[in-house]
C-alpha cells in the first residue's frame, strides 16, 4: 500500500504542461519521467528547468522514417564515413524534398521514442556550456532555452551518437580564454568557429553525390540555414532561423539564420536586410497559437505549424490591418500576397463579430483578404494597399477609363539596369578581315534600352560589304543576343569571332537564339561570314531576363474586381501593348500567355504617369 502510494506522489508531481506532454507520451513516460527524476534527486535545479522546458514543449516534435529513408542514411554513411554531424543533420533531411521518399513516411513523435538517457547526456552537455562560457552570462535563461538548449532545429533524424561537434563550445572557450584581451562577441565566436572548421565541410555544400543514383545536391538557403545552426549552437552561440513564408513584391520564399545578441536591437543581428515583407517568421522549437478549426473547416497545412514565431515587427515597420468578413460563416480568415502567379496567405485571424483583425502586418504591401470554402481559396473583398504610413486604401475599380502603354511585365532592378548600361559607348565595326585594320565605324551605342529589350540598328545604304562585323566596347559586353540581316530580311549565319586572348564566357551564347542565355566578353564579338556582306540592320539584346514585351508572343492584361478579370488579350508586334478602356484605381497583371512565370501585380500612378509594381 505504501508503494502505491508512493508511485501516486511520483506521477502527480508534474503539472500544466510538462504533465500533459508526460500524458501524450504513452509507454514512453517512464523514460522522460526518469529525466526528471534524475534532476530533481540530484538537487540540480537549472538541468530540471532545462528538462521540463525540452519535455513541455516536446509535442508535435517528430522526424520522418519508413524504409526508403533509412536506406538513403545507410548508403548515405557508406559513402561519406568521414562526415560529421553537423552535415548529416543536414543531408539526412535532402530526401524529405522529394515525393518518393515520404510518400509513405510515419512520423516519429520524440515524446513516443527519445531515451532517458540521450536526453540527459544532451542536458548535461548544453547546461555545462551554459555555466563555463562566460559570453552567454548577458543571454536570459528564456534565450538559453529557445536558442541553445534544443536538441533538434526541424525534423532531422536525431544522432543519439554525439561527436567531437558536440563539443565545439569547449574548443571556442578555450581559444577565447587564450586571448585574455579578446571581448568575445557573437560575431567574434563565429571567427574562431571558423577556424576549427577550417573548410572541412565545404565538398558537402556544392555539387555532392547523392546516394542511390539520386544526382547531385547542392545547399540552398534553407540547407545553409541548418548548417550554420549546427555549427553555431554546439560551439555555444545562440542562433535561429528567420523566413519569409513568401515574397510579396517577387516569387519565392528565403531563410536566412540570425545571431542572438542582447546588445542588437530586438536581440538579433542579420546579414538580411528586408525592405518589403509581408510576414517574417522565426523557427522555434516552443510552441506558438495557431489557428482551431471549427466545424469541417479547412485550415492551410502551413498555419497549423506551432513552431513559428512571428518576428515581423523586428525587420520592417508593421501595422494592424482590420477587415469585415460579413458574408462568410467560417472561424477565420486570410491575407494573401501576390506570388508565383497566384495569391498565397500569409496571416490568418480569427472572425469575431464578422471582423478580423490581422496583427503586426508589413507595410507598403498589397493584400487580398481571403477565406476557404471546404479546401477552396476564395477572395473576401478586393485587395487592400498596406501604405508605408500605416493607413489602407482599397483597390477597388472605378468608372473612370484610362489608357495605357505597357513595356515590361516584371520591375527592374539597380543591377539589371547595369546589363544594358554595360553597352553604353559600345561600337558596330566592319572590316575586310578579322584583325579589323582599317575598320569601318557603322554604328555608336548612346543611350540603354530602358526594357532590356531587343535594340535594331539600320545599317546606312553608304556602309559598303564587309566580311567581318563585330560589336566592341571599353570595357565588359554583356550581350544577350546579336543578329546581322541582308537587304532582303534574311539572318545572315557565319563562324563567331572574338578577341584571341578574350577571357570572357561562351561568346556562341550571342547567337543561340535564346535571350536568356548570355555571354560575358571583355574585349568584343562579332561574325566572319567568310565573304563580303551588304548588311542592312543590326538586331541586338542586352544580357536580359526577358520580362520585356517581346513581339509574337501573346500578352493577357486582367484587372482584379473580386476576381481576376480579361482586359484584353494581345499578340505583341513590337516591344510596347496599348490597352485602352481600363477601370482607374484597380490592380492589374500582365501575362505573358506564350512563355515566362515572372510577372508582377501594378498599379498606375496617373499623378507621375508611371507603373508601381506590388
Amino acid at each position: 500500500m505504501l508503494f502505491t502510494g508512493t508511485l501516486l506522489f511520483l506521477s502527480c508531481q508534474y503539472s500544466g504542461p510538462v504533465e500533459e506532454a508526460l500524458r501524450q507520451s504513452g509507454r514512453n513516460r517512464s523514460e522522460l519521467e526518469r529525466v526528471l527524476d534524475f534532476y530533481r534527486e540530484k538537487g540540480d535545479d537549472l538541468s530540471l528547468q532545462a528538462a521540463k522546458f525540452l519535455i513541455s514543449e516536446m509535442p508535435g516534435h517528430h522526424s520522418l522514417e519508413n524504409s526508403s529513408l533509412s536506406e538513403f542514411r545507410q548508403a548515405l554513411d557508406t559513402m561519406y564515413p568521414q562526415m560529421s554531424n553537423v552535415i548529416k543533420r543536414v543531408v539526412y533531411q535532402v530526401p524529405y524534398r522529394k515525393d518518393e521518399f515520404v510518400a509513405n513516411a510515419e512520423k516519429r513523435y520524440d515524446l513516443e521514442t527519445l531515451s532517458a538517457d540521450y536526453l540527459i547526456a544532451h542536458i548535461d552537455n548544453i547546461v555545462e556550456m551554459w555555466r563555463k562560457c562566460s559570453w552567454l552570462k548577458d543571454y536570459s535563461f528564456e534565450e538559453f532555452c529557445e536558442y541553445l538548449l534544443p536538441y533538434r532545429f526541424a525534423r532531422e533524424p536525431l544522432l543519439t551518437r554525439f561527436d567531437s561537434t558536440t563539443y565545439w563550445w569547449q574548443e571556442i572557450k578555450a581559444r577565447t580564454e587564450y586571448y585574455k584581451h579578446l571581448p568575445p562577441s557573437p560575431m567574434e565566436l563565429r571567427h574562431f568557429l571558423h577556424g576549427i572548421i577550417d573548410r572541412q565541410d565545404d565538398p558537402y555544400m556544392q555539387d555532392f553525390e547523392l546516394p542511390m543514383s539520386k544526382g547531385k545536391h547542392t545547399f540552398d538557403c534553407l540547407d545553409k540555414c541548418y548548417y550554420n545552426l549546427s555549427t553555431l549552437r554546439s560551439a555555444g552561440i545562440p542562433c535561429a532561423i528567420d523566413y519569409v513564408p513568401a515574397w510579396p513584391t517577387r516569387n519565392g520564399t528565403h531563410y536566412w539564420w540570425v545571431l542572438i545578441d542582447p546588445l542588437c536591437m530586438h536581440n538579433t543581428y542579420s546579414d538580411t536586410q528586408n525592405p518589403r515583407a509581408a510576414k517574417v517568421l522565426r523557427q522555434t522549437y516552443s510552441h506558438h497559437p495557431v489557428p482551431r478549426p471549427g466545424k469541417n473547416e479547412y485550415i492551410p497545412e502551413q498555419f497549423l505549424n506551432p513552431f513559428n514565431k512571428d518576428v515581423t515587427a523586428e525587420y520592417v515597420k508593421v501595422s494592424d490591418v482590420k477587415l469585415s468578413f460579413p458574408l462568410f460563416r467560417q472561424r477565420h480568415a486570410y491575407l494573401a500576397v501576390f506570388n508565383e502567379m497566384s495569391w498565397k496567405p500569409v496571416a490568418w485571424a480569427k472572425i469575431r463579430g464578422g471582423r478580423a483583425l490581422f496583427k503586426e502586418m508589413g507595410r507598403s504591401v498589397v493584400y487580398l483578404p481571403v477565406c476557404y470554402k471546404k479546401e477552396q481559396l476564395c477572395s473576401a473583398g478586393n485587395p487592400i494597399l498596406l501604405k508605408s504610413d500605416g493607413s489602407t486604401v482599397e483597390l477597388n475599380p472605378k468608372s473612370e477609363r484610362f489608357s495605357l502603354t505597357l513595356t515590361r511585365k516584371y520591375p527592374l532592378t539597380y543591377s539589371k539596369t547595369q546589363w544594358s548600361r554595360n553597352m553604353l559607348d559600345c561600337r558596330f565595326e566592319a572590316g575586310d578581315d578579322s584583325t579589323f585594320r582599317d575598320s569601318t565605324v557603322v554604328f555608336h551605342i548612346s543611350r540603354p534600352d530602358p526594357n532590356l529589350n531587343y535594340v535594331e540598328v539600320f545599317v546606312p545604304d553608304s556602309i559598303g560589304a564587309f566580311r567581318c562585323w563585330r560589336i566592341i566596347g571599353p570595357k565588359r559586353i554583356w550581350l544577350g543576343e546579336l543578329a546581322f540581316y541582308s537587304k532582303e530580311g534574311e539572318k545572315l549565319s557565319g563562324r563567331t569571332i572574338y578577341h584571341p586572348e578574350d577571357k570572357g564566357e561562351t561568346p556562341e551564347n550571342a547567337f543561340d537564339n535564346d535571350e536568356l542565355t548570355y555571354t560575358n566578353v571583355y574585349a568584343w564579338l562579332g561574325k566572319d561570314f567568310e565573304r563580303p556582306e551588304k548588311v542592312s540592320k543590326i538586331r541586338y539584346i542586352s544580357r536580359t531576363d526577358a520580362n520585356g514585351i517581346i513581339p509574337g508572343m501573346e500578352y493577357e492584361l486582367m484587372y482584379f474586381d473580386r476576381q481576376w478579370i480579361s482586359a484584353g488579350r494581345q499578340t505583341a508586334v513590337a516591344d510596347s501593348l496599348v490597352f485602352d478602356s481600363l477601370p482607374a484605381g484597380a490592380l492589374f497583371w500582365l501575362r505573358n500567355l506564350t512563355e515566362g512565370r515572372e510577372e508582377r501585380i501594378f498599379t498606375y500612378d496617373s499623378e507621375f504617369d508611371r507603373i508601381v509594381y506590388w
